[in-house]
């Protein structure tokens, strides 16, 4: 494979992601720059809705396989959106487990801690065997409804 064709190909793969290339007088390149986005983060939220008993909150990992054997350790928090207060948090949970591409947690007890017209999103935090805690990210709002179907 020449040069050229290497680093076309190489500009294919990195089709999501800015990338350029610098040539010298002649057909050589010099460099090829590529401007990659963010890593995803492996572990991201799938699920976070009202059931008839209560809340579910879901998580994915999409790096499980590379993880094997290993422990996930998850740290995530279930909190009201006041607009002028500081959230107040609802739930929140530190579980480590073994790794896996799926993580499911239930809240059968929400009366009283939670209110109907009311606005919550979880926060999220991952930690695998060796590593620092790494932040997840922020859910979108769910707005708590009276009667869930």
């Amino acid at each position: 494979m020449t040069r050229l064709a290497a680093a076309i190909a190489a500009l294919l793969l990195c089709a999501p992601a800015q990338a350029q290339l610098d040539f010298d007088q002649g057909t050589n390149i010099k460099a090829l720059m590529v401007d990659l986005p963010p890593a995803p983060s492996g572990i991201s939220l799938t699920m976070f809705r009202q059931d008839p008993e209560g809340m579910t909150v879901a998580f994915t990992d999409r790096q499980a396989r590379l993880h094997i054997g290993g422990a996930t350790r998850l740290v995530f928090a279930i909190k009201e959106d006041r607009d002028l207060l500081p959230d107040p948090v609802v739930f929140d949970m530190d579980m480590a487990q073994p790794v896996g591409p799926y993580y499911e947690f239930s809240f059968k007890d929400i009366q009283g801690k939670m209110r109907p017209g009311a606005r919550y999103y979880v926060e999220w935090s991952y930690q695998r065997s060796g590593e620092e805690l790494k932040t997840g990210g922020r859910s979108a709002e769910l707005v708590l409804t009276a009667n869930p179907s």
